[in-house]
């Protein structure tokens, strides 16, 4: 048994070396040694390539706002491992988590002398059930990487939400559009409401496909909800409804479509009250998206880590600083679509930078030039090195620091020590 968080920590980090694991029997046996506490949550599950985090924390907001006791689980998590657990806005405590991992760890125990042990990503949806079953009303989970074959799909979720499609982890989910969709519908569950936010033709085909045979009621963005953009403000149109001046606090054009599928699915909702939801939107805060992490010098971290997350980075960072010199420190990992990618940011910016930081997957910088269009591309290699070096309160121009969700947490920890 554990006493400790450090043992935990050891606990899980010796069990990375199990991997993606295929199937949910592992799931389904620790579930039901439990007696089966996926039964007894309110769950709505949500996946996508882009947006998923975005559209949790606005409905979130909205929810604890409205007196619900909300859990959420999150993937990938911003710093520690407690983090991809939260009640409400506080991370679940120490003495929870271990306690969820004593309860679970009989039968882990058991699996592992059957050589079927759990993975850690296994292990921290199991936290996260156990602990939305003890204390939460309404529970937010996030998919992890894809939809059909991801742990938390073991849920029998009150409502299925699919964001923004894109290509990414294509090793894992397949290389196109059409196979991605598939993994990411797999969500879907029968007579469940779904609500879509997919945009390709080819996409919302297979999720109105899954969505017909699984009985599923589906409500499509542009078609049975859409919004239209009013400056800042957007008025919200459903078949049936239409509620005006809806703003949101988060920057970039995207999180009006990330909020309209978060107020679609909240409108869906039993006992939620949407006129007091567009007004919680205004107060959403979401760490790692388009984040200004320090004033003076203006830096800001951004978790841009596909097309469609680069297009919205650029959006934003032209409109916000239009005038402005603007530099792009970036790193990724080595399955994203950095061809298609970097050429995007590098025109975008004055002076592109690449850099690696530790992780096993994490390209090498050279790695990253390699993509560059430039004759002469820079390269860093240690990035604390350069953060520090550029950390100059007299500069006017903007530092931008975007990538892996897996490094941007550990950018924002270390300015936050150096401008202390």
């Amino acid at each position: 048994m554990f006493t400790t968080m450090k043992q935990i920590e050891k606990f899980f980090n010796d069990r990375k070396g199990l991997g993606i694991k295929p199937g949910f029997n592992r799931m389904y046996k620790m579930l039901e040694a439990l007696n089966n506490p996926h039964k007894d949550i309110k769950a709505v599950h949500i996946a996508g390539t882009n947006g998923k985090g975005s559209t949790l924390a606005f409905m979130k907001q909205a929810l604890m706002d409205q007196g619900f006791r909300v859990s959420s689980f999150v993937s990938p998590s911003f710093k520690t491992i407690r983090e991809h657990i939260f009640l409400q806005n506080e991370p679940i405590s120490e003495t929870r988590f271990i306690h969820y991992i004593n309860s679970l760890y009989p039968v882990v125990k058991e699996m592992d002398e059957h050589e079927d042990g759990p993975s850690e990503f296994e292990l921290l949806v199991m936290v996260a059930i156990l602990f939305s079953r003890d204390y939460a009303t309404i529970s937010l989970f996030e998919a992890g990487m894809g939809g059909k074959g991801d742990s938390t799909n073991v849920l029998e979720p009150i409502l299925s939400i699919i964001t923004m499609i894109d290509l990414d982890h294509t090793a894992f989910l397949g290389d196109t559009i059409e196979a991605i969709t598939s993994e990411k519908a797999g969500i879907i569950k029968v007579e469940t409401p779904v609500v879509s936010g997919v945009t390709q033709e080819e996409a919302k085909q297979i999720v109105k496909d899954t969505a017909a045979k699984k009985n599923a009621p589906l409500y499509q963005w542009g078609e049975v909800f859409t919004i239209k953009e009013i400056g800042e403000a957007y008025s919200f149109i459903s078949e049936w409804d239409e509620i005006d001046e809806v703003r949101v606090a988060l920057p970039g054009k995207h999180q009006q479509k990330n909020s309209s599928l978060a107020l679609m699915g909240l409108s869906l909702m039993e006992g939620v009250h949407i006129d007091q939801a567009v007004r919680s939107f205004r107060d959403v805060e979401y760490e790692g998206r388009f984040e200004t992490v320090s004033s003076n010098p203006t830096i800001i971290i951004d978790g841009a880590h596909n097309v469609t997350g680069a297009e919205s980075l650029i959006y934003t960072v032209r409109k916000l600083y239009p005038d402005k010199k603007r530099t792009l420190l970036y790193s990724a990992l080595r399955d994203k679509p950095l061809a298609e990618m970097i050429p995007l940011l590098e025109e975008a910016f004055d002076r592109v930078v690449f850099t690696t930081f530790d992780h096993a997957r994490s390209s090498s910088p050279e790695y990253l030039a390699s993509f560059s269009t430039s004759s002469n591309p820079e390269i860093a290699s240690d990035w604390k090195a350069y953060i520090n070096n550029r950390w100059d309160p007299s500069k006017e121009e903007v530092l931008v620091i975007a990538g892996s969700l897996y490094w941007i947490p550990w950018v924002k920890e270390f300015i936050q020590k150096i401008s202390e």
